[in-house]
């Protein structure tokens, strides 16, 4: 089956159930804001401090590295616990621990780009560490039949308090003139990211249930147990392959998009807040189609509109190169909105067809390997399409042919997709 039915209510109906779900809730809320004042702001805080591109880049690189270097062993670790909780209240209290200090930065003058990048790398990293117990956490805690509304709600909260934080951010940082101005209203954001850790830390201890028998076995023979397991899976590696094109092909814009954004669309601060938040105001409106269409066709077939949006989503860069000034901006933001409107399939359908792709049992480590694939994506996927932009000549009309293959391959990705929710509905019906 590659349904899951929701009961009555969206979190199991009982009060305990609903309760924990409106935790999560909280929790998410809590989380976003943490993310979108710490680690979505930390380009803009190096580029206050004067960081070169290179220094930029390395912190980003750094980022990546946590994750793929921490994820399986931490997942080992979680794997032998009865609960997550305790583990995931860690992790969140050495973010907050990190983004504290990163925040004193500036105050070491020259030395205050060396000291951020690690400190706020380190801190962005374990974010997807987080994530990635998270993830087996809410797994364990949420009964199957509540989970895609469950999380599809939860997923509409962070769709609204990411609005809230990108408009207000922004409009905080670009009503500020100076530079030493702004850098001291990323440490006053860094500090309100701190308290969001901590009362996120509040509301996991209030949650209940999500305990389980602890594996038994020496770390080693176990993670070789796992690893052979998953390898020797038909339908985790279908996942991983679809998943990792898909990633791979969506993360080849993850630094051009911005530079096409400011260099060629022209948006400043705020308008870059803007063109975000009708991003996340679009997820907002949509969340609760998607979540239906789950229940009546399976979250493979919400995945092929993930995939057909990331295929269009070159349109809104190179379709405004033929306008000027801000009507080159204006249609940027509103085919941004309309392209981006299926991108909350992929938020919410891909954990979902992980869980059903692996044993649960091995749910933590397949949760850690796709992770950690993720993020080797993520950290060189980035400097291909920088290279791919500056052999076709680093130009607007580099750029414009750039986007033009990017959506060109994307397209292989959706044929992939489609397929693959063929192929499962063939299976279905002849079983």
């Amino acid at each position: 089956m590659l349904r899951r039915r929701s009961a009555p209510g969206g979190a199991g109906g009982s009060a305990p159930a609903l309760r924990n779900a409106h935790l999560f809730y909280a929790e998410g809320a809590a989380f976003t804001l943490l993310s979108a004042l710490s680690m979505s702001l930390t380009n803009l805080f190096l580029t206050r401090l004067h960081a070169s591109d290179y220094e930029i880049s390395t912190y980003t690189m750094l980022t990546q590295l946590v994750g793929m270097v921490f994820l399986i062993p931490l997942a080992l670790f979680a794997g032998r616990l009865r609960s997550k909780r305790g583990l995931l209240c860690g992790v969140l209290f050495f973010i907050a621990a990190c983004f504290a200090a990163a925040s004193c930065a500036p105050f070491l003058g020259s030395s205050a780009v060396a000291v951020l990048v690690p400190l706020a790398a380190l801190g962005s990293g374990s974010l997807a560490l987080y994530t990635s117990v998270w993830q087996a956490y809410f797994a364990d805690v949420i009964e199957p039949d509540a989970f895609n509304v469950t999380y599809a709600r939860r997923n509409r909260v962070t769709f609204v308090v990411n609005l809230a934080a990108n408009l207000g951010a922004g409009a905080l940082l670009s009503a500020i003139a100076l530079d030493s101005g702004k850098v001291r209203m990323h440490q006053i954001l860094y500090g309100v990211a701190v308290c969001c850790a901590l009362a996120e830390i509040v509301v996991l201890l209030r949650i209940r249930g999500g305990d389980g028998a602890r594996q038994e076995g020496k770390l080693l023979p176990e993670l070789r147990r796992s690893l052979r397991e998953l390898l020797q899976s038909r339908s985790f590696l279908g996942f991983l392959g679809a998943v990792g094109l898909l990633y791979l092909t969506w993360k080849l814009d993850g630094t051009i998009f911005y530079l096409a954004q400011v260099q060629y669309v022209g948006l400043s601060e705020f308008w870059l807040s803007v063109s975000t938040a009708g991003n996340a105001m679009g997820q907002i409106l949509t969340v609760g189609l998607w979540a239906k269409l789950n229940e009546k066709m399976g979250f493979r077939f919400g995945l092929i509109f993930g995939a057909l949006g990331l295929m269009l989503s070159p349109a809104c860069i190179i379709l405004p190169f033929a306008a000027h000034g801000g009507a080159r901006m204006a249609l940027h933001i509103v085919l941004r909105f309309f392209t981006d409107l299926a991108f909350t399939t992929i938020q919410l359908n891909v954990l979902q067809d992980l869980l059903h792709a692996v044993e649960e049992k091995n749910r933590t480590m397949a949760i850690a390997v796709y992770t950690t694939v993720i993020s080797l994506l993520s950290a060189f996927m980035p400097v291909a399409g920088v290279a791919l932009y500056t052999a076709l000549g680093a130009s607007e009309q580099g750029m414009a042919r750039t986007f033009a293959f990017i959506g060109a391959v994307r397209a292989v990705t959706l044929a992939v997709f489609i397929a693959r929710w063929l192929r499962g509905r063939r299976r279905a019906h002849a079983a």
